[in-house]
């Protein structure tokens, strides 16, 4: 595409004039990409049309990747590429990167969410253990430019818009950050391709023999885990939590991690329960196409408690109770959102009363006024442990519990 073919020749030629050095080329992208105002000029119909017409493209690297539904290549030099990601369903995990550019919205909106990892344990390049805090959320539109400084970004983007695409300015190969890592919160930063053959071999068997031969599963997942190094032990545990054991096995299998490394496995089941919740709320967002609802789910996603909710709820919508928007959102959502809680007209008097911020009290007294007094206070025993477990919800916890 000849627009793209002459950006990134003239941030080529930027970057040769401070001699192709990987630190300098975030600020040069983001100059030419602020400059060249792609989103006003290149658009789907557009790309569509250059590459079905196109005779050849620029080299397009890893024609597998699963990052982007699809990644274009427009320019590619051997030292500089810009790439078109295209999002539909999809979303990113949170990740940092093995290179150096800036990326740029052309297409709809994210929320972008930027995070700190702090290394307790580095057990290999591949592995490591530590803590992580949110540092940034906001919502980038049109038009939006960040800079990628290697591993200095940790970040996740879940796209609002249907369909959302970012334009990526970055240098070819990882260069002197090494691998890129996965980030999986609270406490884990980890390559996400194993590269070991019996390890990959291994996992797959296990996979195979949790399907055709419990018993036969556990005695093996057993032997590995008295045996393994603490990343083995880490791959071997997210599988297994990802096939959802009984509640014994498990505990089993988490006290051979901890009798093996000790401490610095106290946090994998809270690890693997973020990532149960995460693919609950990015599965769920895959059926649903409205903005606003996808808006809520990423702040659902993101974020870890209700003011922080109600604040970007109100950047978005400075003229809505944040309050009143997000239970407007989950009587919408409904049952989808409520994962195995019936959604009816109790519960849903009960959530939207613990979203305006009502202690569990003053629900109670709130009830009384909607429903039959007499029967609120029979049963006020159940509906209290029913609020607690309410309060823990999976993916409303962060909305619902009280600070």
């Amino acid at each position: 595409m000849q627009f793209f073919e002459k950006l990134g020749q003239r941030i080529d030629e930027a970057w040769s004039a401070a001699s192709y050095d990987e630190h300098a080329l975030p600020q040069i992208a983001e100059q030419f990409l602020r400059a060249a105002q792609c989103h006003e000029h290149i658009d789907v119909d557009q790309v569509a049309s250059w590459l079905m017409s196109a005779a050849s493209l620029p080299p397009q690297g890893d024609l597998s990747s699963a990052f982007g539904e699809p990644t274009l290549v427009v320019f590619n030099d051997g030292r500089l590429l810009i790439q078109l990601l295209h999002w539909v369903v999809g979303t990113t995990s949170i990740h940092e990167h093995g290179f150096f550019g800036a990326f740029s919205v052309l297409e709809g909106s994210s929320v972008h969410a930027r995070y700190q990892f702090t290394p307790t344990h580095t057990i290999n390049p591949h592995f490591l253990v530590g803590t992580h805090a949110l540092q940034q959320v906001e919502l980038l539109r049109r038009g939006d430019i960040r800079r990628i400084t290697g591993r200095g970004l940790i970040h996740s983007l879940f796209h609002l818009d249907f369909p959302s695409i970012s334009i990526v300015v970055r240098t070819v190969g990882s260069g002197s950050e090494g691998p890129q890592l996965d980030h999986h919160r609270p406490s884990i930063a980890v390559y996400p391709f194993v590269r070991d053959p019996l390890m990959v071999r291994r996992l797959q068997y296990l996979k195979f023999l949790a399907r055709t031969r419990p018993a036969e599963h556990q005695r093996w997942t057993r032997s590995l885990l008295e045996g393994a190094g603490l990343h083995e032990t880490f791959l071997v545990l997210q599988q297994l939590a990802e096939i959802a054991p009984e509640r014994p096995f498990w505990d089993e299998a988490l006290s051979l991690a901890s009798r093996r490394h000790g401490e610095v496995t106290s946090t994998f089941d809270a690890v693997f329960a973020q990532q149960r919740r995460d693919r609950a709320i990015v599965s769920l967002r895959s059926s649903i196409t409205d903005a606003s609802h996808r808006f809520f789910l990423a702040l659902l996603l993101v974020l870890p408690e209700r003011s922080a909710i109600f604040e970007m709820i109100r950047q978005r919508f400075p003229d809505a109770d944040p309050r009143q928007k997000a239970a407007e959102w989950v009587s919408e959502l409904g049952e989808r959102l409520m994962m195995g809680v019936e959604f009816d007209e109790l519960n849903g008097e009960i959530v939207r009363l613990m979203i305006l911020g009502l202690d569990d009290k003053k629900v109670l007294g709130a009830l009384g006024e909607t429903f039959s007094p007499e029967d609120i206070d029979n049963q006020r025993q159940e509906l209290l442990r029913h609020f607690a477990q309410l309060r823990a919800h999976p993916i409303l916890a962060p909305l619902l519990q009280e600070r």
